[in-house]
């Protein structure tokens, strides 16, 4: 299959390549885990499908190879006629790149660290004089300072940035020192373009987060018109060796949603008299409804509904999108009576 591939652009496989690769997932053994020293009998098929896709082992070929050709772009690459892969890749081994690609796929999942940029007024969740404040084992508010950069550098790879320098993506804004992050920690997989569950499951809880500190009265929506149509992009970087993957901007309406949110004054802690207390108290129990269990799911999954139902313009959406939190809230007539 692999030496079926083309490359178009010299840097990027075309669209086919994938329903090339497709075939991947039924043919290989991936159902078990091979790896020295490892169970033979694990079944980590389960696993692949739900941190990527259904159709894993090809999607993770398909990255793996295009981060490979990411090393031989060149400015011109958008002018290059398409060609097969072994054209493009040195002394092309198909049988030795096939067991690469699995030796690396073994090692899933990997570990990532998303970052979400906040508007400058929601500095105010973090105390003065402290740079980070944890919401759960998962999850953290942070200040970017001098040495942010260090652990979670805004700059690509080599092989990334070359592809990024000729497909760039013009709406990405690099973060500001003293800007307030809401970082999520996460197992799995992503692409540089976060194409992946992995991502798609950050993005979601994310949107639990703000959903719910706007329920409790954390956070205060604001409603005006909004002059900056930039589209806040959340990153995610591998965690060791430390490197970015790739960004996912939010869609329009929900970037300017989060790029209008406030503080609430009872939560400022800039503010005297019980504002940190509250703030702390407030945002462990945002925490503890974005943990493990059932009730906790459920409240994640409301969270995510009414922050939807927030930032959309159509109002019949997001009156179907509250409905459905008070659903999730309350349960089915039977069980919540």
């Amino acid at each position: 299959m692999l030496p079926l591939l083309v490359v178009q652009g010299g840097a990027v496989l075309t669209y086919e390549a994938r329903a090339t690769l497709s075939p991947v997932d039924r043919l290989l053994p991936v159902a078990h885990k091979v790896k020295p020293g490892g169970d033979p009998s694990r079944n980590i098929k389960p696993t692949l499908v739900a941190i990527i896709d259904d159709h894993p082992v090809a999607d993770f070929a398909h990255e793996y190879v295009s981060l490979l050709l990411g090393r031989y772009v060149t400015q011109d690459a958008l002018s290059l006629p398409e060609k097969a892969i072994a054209e493009v890749l040195p002394d092309f081994d198909a049988r030795q790149l096939a067991a690469n690609i699995l030796e690396a796929l073994v090692e899933l999942p990997f570990k990532y660290t998303f970052s979400i940029p906040l508007n400058a007024a929601l500095g105010a969740l973090i105390p003065d004089g402290e740079d980070a404040i944890s919401i759960n084992d998962r999850m953290r508010l942070v200040r970017v300072t001098s040495d942010f950069w260090e652990r979670f550098p805004e700059t690509e790879p080599t092989a990334v940035r070359r592809i990024a320098d000729v497909f760039a993506d013009a709406s990405y804004r690099p973060m500001a020192l003293e800007t307030a992050v809401l970082q999520i920690d996460a197992d799995g997989f992503a692409t540089r373009f976060g194409a992946t569950a992995t991502v798609t499951d950050a993005l979601l809880l994310a949107k639990a987060f703000f959903g719910l500190c706007v329920a409790l009265g954390i956070l205060v929506p604001s409603y005006g018109i909004s002059f900056d149509m930039r589209r806040e992009a959340m990153s995610f970087h591998r965690t060791s060796p430390p490197e970015l993957v790739g960004r996912r901007a939010f869609d329009h309406d929900a970037g300017r949603y989060l790029a209008g949110l406030t503080v609430h004054s009872r939560a400022n802690s800039t503010g005297s008299g019980v504002a940190q207390p509250y703030l702390r108290t407030a945002l462990e129990a945002v925490g503890v409804c974005l943990g493990a269990g059932e009730e906790a799911r459920r409240l994640r999954l409301a969270g995510r509904w009414f922050f939807d139902s927030s930032v959309t313009s159509d109002e019949v959406t997001a009156f179907v999108q509250a409905m459905i939190v008070m659903e999730t809230l309350l349960g089915e007539e039977d069980a919540s009576s």
